[in-house]
């Protein structure tokens, strides 16, 4: 039987070449395979460039919060973080003088001492993130003197540290109970609320909390935090203005309210605490990063 050729023209002047069909279509496959690698090399290259031009218009989702750092204790022990968890008001572990309150003034003066001295080991294991000797030495102390409401709020904020906000909640619960007017317990109580995922308790704690003392700036700066993460930019950056009245020098809260004004497109606001940011704490990079973000709103490529 007589194979089927097809005639081509070679390279060479003249000449004529015959190949089968099987090659022909070999040849056909490749090029058809060689067009299609292109066209998905091309629809990759259009996808990147789509991509990220939506990292730009998405700009907005990008901003970087720092957790409060200054007299708390930070449920992300990273330190400077992006996220808007928020802070552990544990003032009366940073000044002792603070632990004795009304009723706990008048009992044994060596009780309260020693009770003390187990309460500053409990911090300082506390702050090592040795959380099981935090709880010992702080139900030593409660041993010690039953009636120190401080060793309550302490022990609230440790399980709230382990992750174990059941029991934080409990534990402030009774802390509340004794004491029902301590900002510091209602704003550490709050933050085991929002961890369980109870919002609303935790705004009614903290605005009981400055209701009971307004100028517990820390309880306008979890508000702004709270405000904050639930997209109500407005009273997040109203709350931040509170307390910026009384804490101008904390960064973190510096960089949380030039958020809330990005938010609201109040960019030259913004700015100039980023500034004051950059100027004062010039190793943070958030700071940078937020003041880029405010470029890129206003489609400033090269300042960005």
């Amino acid at each position: 039987m007589k194979k089927n050729k097809e005639q081509i023209k070679p390279a060479g002047p003249g000449a004529v070449a015959e190949i089968s069909m099987a090659e022909a279509h070999k040849r056909t496959r490749m090029t058809s395979l060689a067009f299609l690698a292109l066209m998905v090399v091309f629809l990759l290259l259009a996808w990147w460039m789509w991509a990220e031009g939506q990292k730009h218009k998405d700009a907005d989702k990008d901003f970087m919060l720092l957790s409060l750092d200054t007299n708390s204790i930070v449920t992300d022990r990273r330190g400077f973080s992006a996220t808007n968890l928020l802070p552990l008001e544990t003032q009366e572990l940073l000044d002792p003088g603070a632990w004795a309150d009304g009723k706990t003034a008048q009992l044994d003066p060596q009780k309260m001492t020693a009770a003390m001295g187990e309460m500053r080991k409990a911090q300082d294991f506390l702050r090592a993130g040795n959380y099981d000797m935090a709880i010992m030495h702080t139900r030593k102390a409660m041993d010690i003197q039953p009636e120190m409401d401080a060793a309550l709020r302490m022990l609230g904020v440790i399980y709230i540290q382990r992750g174990q906000f059941d029991q934080a909640i409990s534990v402030l619960e009774k802390a509340l109970a004794k004491d029902a007017y301590n900002p510091e317990t209602l704003s550490n109580l709050s933050t085991a609320y929002l961890q369980r995922g109870n919002r609303e308790k935790a705004e009614e704690l903290l605005l009981t909390a400055v209701q009971i003392k307004p100028d517990y700036y820390v309880g306008y700066v979890n508000l702004g935090l709270l405000f904050l993460a639930s997209s109500q930019y407005e009273s997040a950056a109203e709350y931040f203005e509170q307390a910026m009245s009384g804490i101008p020098e904390n960064a973190a809260l510096r960089n949380n309210y030039a958020v809330a004004l990005l938010r609201l497109g109040r960019f030259e606001e913004a700015r100039e605490h980023l500034n004051w940011l950059i100027s004062h704490y010039p190793e943070i990079p958030e700071s940078y990063f937020n003041m880029a973000i405010t470029h890129v709103y206003e489609n400033d490529a090269n300042s960005a």
